[in-house]
């Protein structure tokens, strides 16, 4: 055959090549559903991790890194936190089971269904990460669970129980000693909400030279609030709602704190992988002041997820010369989040409460402190700021390298 015979050949054949959209489509829902095939592995992979507080970490990373992005890809998702998946039980309540998860924190509840477009947007059961297991690297499928955002848009700070300062009530953390080159003070760590509870916009310095006093009995001075503190910000950057006085009387100051006892060495859990390796078998207790009304003492509560980042809690801020005040959203670095296990709640005035786990003996150590209170699925919640932040000397904005800030009894 000539070669023009074989060019018009090639020409009456009819066959169709394979279009640009297509391939397109293709490939794109290849990418969505690849992974199916590894899910049940990756999932015998993850329940053959017998340590909780690995499994933890694991739903922590994937939240603390991936936030972002889950949230660019997935519309009705506002946040990713790391906890406890949450079960609906019986009239509606909730209950916890401590399978380590990715919490999906949503506008709303939607079950997937509708176009292809938007069953798109359905969120995954499970989120893939690697890790060590039986000597090798292995590919896990870690949990996920989905709670709407309700209860935490209704989280508030509770400062208006066992001080005052400026008219405002809250609670005294712990007694500190902060060190700052030979000088060493006794000090009280608290809420900066607590000691500085009138905020100017766009100032987010904590106030000096505000005289705190006892709540049972105003005539008694505690100590003046210092500039030590963090930030509380009203732009997207996180706060650090914490904030030290200066030198405390040490009498009124072991009233003010209610007799907690901290166990000599064991005095604060110093690091996460620390709190990690107890939050599935502890209960904890948050000491609220027996001043503060109703009278309560101790409120029990126990862990059920991390929130990273973001937490939206709304804060009052100063916006003009006559004193009004406008409510912003407040982002933290990291807070914990506790449920409250009797039929109690927080209630103002209990900011700054140490949450504790109690040791042998009736000593305690501290967990974190409470700033904020709210209610999701019919129970109390608390957010906490973790012990281990606490006392971070770089977390304050006015303490020189070399500081140190150590929790003592009074």
């Amino acid at each position: 055959m000539s070669v023009r015979a074989k060019r018009v050949a090639r020409r009456s054949t009819r066959g169709k090549r394979v279009t640009r959209s297509a391939w397109s489509r293709h490939v794109e829902q290849a990418t969505l559903t690849s992974g199916d095939d590894l899910l049940r592995d990756a999932k015998a992979a993850f329940d053959r991790i017998r340590d909780p507080a690995l499994q933890m970490r694991l739903a922590y990373e994937i939240a603390d890194t991936r936030a972002r992005e889950l949230c660019l890809a997935y519309k009705n998702v506002v946040m990713v936190a790391a906890g406890y998946r949450m079960k609906r039980a019986a009239r509606g309540a909730t209950k916890i089971e401590k399978t380590p998860c990715v919490t999906f924190v949503v506008r709303r509840k939607w079950k997937g269904k509708g176009p292809a477009s938007q069953r798109q947007q359905r969120l995954p059961s499970h989120l893939f990460t690697y890790t060590g297991l039986d000597g090798a690297q292995a590919l896990c499928a870690v949990p996920t669970d989905v709670v709407i955002e309700q209860g935490f848009s209704r989280a508030k700070p509770q400062a208006p129980s066992g001080i005052v300062a400026d008219g405002e009530v809250g609670n005294a953390t712990c007694a500190a000693v902060l060190q700052v080159g030979n000088r060493r003070d006794l000090v009280i760590l608290t809420c900066q909400h607590v000691l500085t509870p009138e905020r100017t916009l766009n100032t987010p310095q904590p106030l000096a030279g505000t005289q705190v006093v006892l709540l049972n009995d105003t005539s008694i001075p505690l100590a003046l609030t210092s500039s030590n503190g963090g930030q509380i910000r009203s732009d997207s950057n996180p706060s650090f709602d914490v904030q030290l006085t200066g030198p405390a009387n040490p009498d009124a100051l072991r009233s003010a704190l209610h007799g907690l006892s901290l166990s000599p060495g064991r005095e604060y859990l110093s690091d996460k992988s620390s709190f990690d390796a107890i939050a599935n078998s502890t209960q904890f207790s948050m000491l609220v002041s027996p001043n503060n009304p109703p009278k309560r003492v101790t409120l029990p509560a126990t862990f059920v997820r991390y929130v990273a980042n973001v937490q939206g809690i709304p804060y009052r801020f100063i916006i003009n010369a006559n004193g009004d005040w406008q409510e912003r959203p407040v982002n933290h670095r990291l807070l914990i989040m506790f449920r409250i296990l009797s039929a109690q709640k927080t209630e103002g005035g209990d900011s700054g409460s140490p949450i504790v786990m109690r040791l042998p003996g009736g000593k305690y150590t501290l967990v974190g402190m409470h700033i904020a209170g709210g209610i999701e699925g019919g129970f109390a919640y608390s957010y906490a700021i973790p012990a281990w932040l606490l006392f971070n000397w770089t977390q304050y904005s006015h303490l020189p390298p070399g500081a140190t800030l150590a929790p003592v009894n009074a």
